[in-house]
């Protein structure tokens, strides 16, 4: 009798641990398939997302959206960015309130045919932990104008000795129609620079021969580039050219971060400098105090009080106005700040 009533209790607690480990298992698979909810999300954008049907070539299209505060506190915008150098995004907003807003601005550049119909993704950065990134997609059905390809065309230093050194341009028209090519006029604004007639490459693509007759000139050139395709657009660039001469620029080139400065120094008789001055708008230059014997310092910035929000790099040309050889220019390339 003892052995069957030990062997029911055997039984019994075995049945009972059998459904407790049972449940215990059905409790968790439950949890395991129960998806997780997301954090709530706190900031509104209208709209969702932004449809340029149409930016000019060499211009750029704008529109905006709005950043509503939907949540029951304040929380900070920390910076929106873009994953794209074509766009620009401007705003003035810290912290927003409860139901507290901003407008965000938006201009896509177009430079360039995008590669596909979404150009760009928007993220807006805040303080908030538990959802601290918004994104906002960005699209673009067609960039449609004309454009020169290249825009700055550079020589690059030329021996006087060195007879008719030639480059290439091409005046193309983007977009959904071809023009023809027959049309497309490309002029140069200095006696040196001697420009062939157009030949047609494929629809909407003219190509132009540029060639310097360095041997007739002493010193270097800087001259406007303007080409009109076959609708009257106009599209404008640049030449340059350094030929050696009594002035030396030590670099020949500069190239540096928009939170930096660049220097140059200019070797030439004293009594020929005259001032400088730069083709951008967003670049200064300035003539150092220092000086010492035949040198003279000039010390090229980016503008402040710009907003850059993402422009890509700025190309210009520091120009330098001498008594006797004229206007000598190096190019100037300034890029990004990598700098939060």
């Amino acid at each position: 009798m003892g052995q069957i009533m030990g062997t029911r209790v055997i039984v019994t607690a075995i049945l009972c641990g059998g459904m407790f480990i049972g449940v215990i298992a059905h409790r968790t698979y439950r949890l395991t398939q129960t998806p997780l909810i997301p954090a709530a999300l706190k900031l509104k954008l209208e709209p969702d997302r932004l449809v340029f049907d149409a930016v000019p070539m060499g211009g750029e299209a704008t529109k905006t959206f709005s950043v509503t505060n939907t949540s029951g506190h304040p929380m900070r915008i920390l910076g929106i960015h873009s994953s794209c150098g074509c766009t620009r995004v401007r705003f003035q907003a810290g912290l927003l309130q409860p139901q507290g807003q901003c407008v965000v601005s938006v201009s896509v550049s177009g430079t360039q045919r995008p590669p596909e119909a979404e150009t760009a993704w928007l993220q807006v950065q805040t303080d908030d932990s538990e959802h601290a990134q918004y994104q906002l997609p960005v699209y673009v059905s067609d960039v449609v104008g004309a454009r020169l390809s290249p825009s700055m065309l550079d020589f690059g230093v030329v021996s006087v000795s060195q007879n008719a050194p030639q480059k290439q341009v091409r005046l193309i028209w983007v977009g959904k129609a071809a023009v023809p090519t027959s049309a497309a006029q490309l002029r140069v604004d200095h006696p040196a620079l001697f420009v062939s007639p157009p030949r047609p490459v494929e629809d909407g693509i003219a190509e132009f021969d540029i060639q310097l007759k360095s041997s007739e000139y002493v010193g270097s050139i800087f001259s406007n580039l303007a080409a009109t395709n076959a609708r009257g657009e106009t599209i404008r660039g640049t030449i340059t050219a350094r030929i050696p001469t009594l002035v030396k620029f030590e670099p020949e080139s500069l190239i540096f971060d928009r939170s930096r400065t660049g220097q140059v120094l200019i070797r030439l008789p004293r009594e020929e400098f005259s001032n400088v001055s730069t083709t951008s708008e967003w670049v200064t230059a300035s003539i150092a105090p220092e000086a010492m014997g035949d040198t003279v310092t000039v010390v090229v910035a980016a503008q402040e009080g710009l907003d850059w929000g993402n422009l890509s790099a700025v190309r210009c040309c520091l120009l330098v106005k001498f008594n006797r050889h004229g206007t000598l220019s190096i190019p100037v390339t300034i890029i990004p700040s990598t700098k939060s």
